[in-house]
């Protein structure tokens, strides 16, 4: 594939972790590198570090900041000499492996992830983040998280305090909302009308992942999955019960009382930001 000048994704560190750290790469991806230029020496091979970095791996509809870093060459480390070629592999893991931490949120001490959720919870503060659309393109959340990660990554971090004058407040923020009061009877109706299919995901997700880190995922591909045969059977029921208008009015239902649901599941997530007396 690399030989026909198409790329490859790997995920080098070989493993899968909700951890917020980059772990020590495999031998895989450098191996695999050199083995393509022995094969074909001409080649002009380049690695394009990508970082990835999760609000909540663990939970549907939270964040993912994707970084993109410079790509660069494999040539400078890359020997045809098979005893400097271990060598040389070990070096380009090591580089490749600073240019991917340099595009993600890495902490040294394990302990404070609960400090770097906090900041970035307190950047997603109301009337800053939309509702929609959901992709958000621009630097300025990674930024605001690599800051927060150096002062925490610091000698104390413990005196830090992130970010300062601040502090997170248990009243929610959806309360205030103009639309709260105005989207709660539909986010109701809402939450009622597509439980059995969204429960049924979550169910099968809890019943047959035992790794944490998968079950997000299966709970979104399961429920989106059910709530397509939900919405056919229950318009077949419509039709033959009713009339295809019940059809339409159904579907009409659905879509206006489930946006309205997974605005009120949105803002509920968010809080409240005080100024700290």
């Amino acid at each position: 594939m690399l030989r026909q000048n198409k790329a490859i994704i790997i995920f080098a560190e070989g493993s899968t972790s909700a951890d917020q750290y980059l772990r020590p790469f495999q031998k895989g991806m450098a191996r695999m590198a050199f083995q393509t230029l022995d094969g074909s020496p001409d080649l002009d091979l380049h690695i394009l570090p990508v970082g990835v970095t999760f609000s909540a791996s663990t939970l549907p509809g939270n964040e993912v900041v994707l970084s993109v870093g410079k790509a660069f060459s494999v040539k400078s480390f890359y020997s045809s000499n098979a005893r400097e070629a271990k060598e040389k592999m070990e070096e380009l893991n090591h580089y490749a492996y600073d240019r991917v931490k340099e595009n993600m949120i890495h902490l040294e001490d394990r302990e404070e992830e609960a400090s770097l959720k906090q900041a970035w919870m307190m950047y997603n503060k109301p009337g800053k983040t939309k509702f929609l659309p959901r992709i958000a393109k621009g630097g300025g959340l990674f930024s605001y998280l690599k800051e927060i990660e150096k002062k925490l990554n610091s000698t104390h971090p413990k005196n830090v305090s992130v970010p300062d004058a601040l502090r997170v407040s248990p009243v929610l923020a959806f309360r205030s909302h103009p639309w709260y009061w105005l989207s709660l009877p539909l986010a109701l109706v809402g939450m009622i009308a597509w439980f059995l299919p969204v429960a049924a995901g979550f169910g099968l997700a809890k019943s047959k992942v035992k790794q944490r880190e998968f079950v997000a995922s299966l709970q979104a591909s399961a429920s989106a999955g059910f709530s397509v045969i939900y919405i056919l059977l229950t318009s077949l029921i419509l039709f033959f019960g009713f009339c295809w208008c019940m059809v339409l009015w159904w579907w009409l239902i659905l879509w206006i009382s489930g946006i309205a649901a997974i605005f009120f599941w949105e803002q509920n997530k968010m809080v409240v930001y005080q100024e700290k007396h």
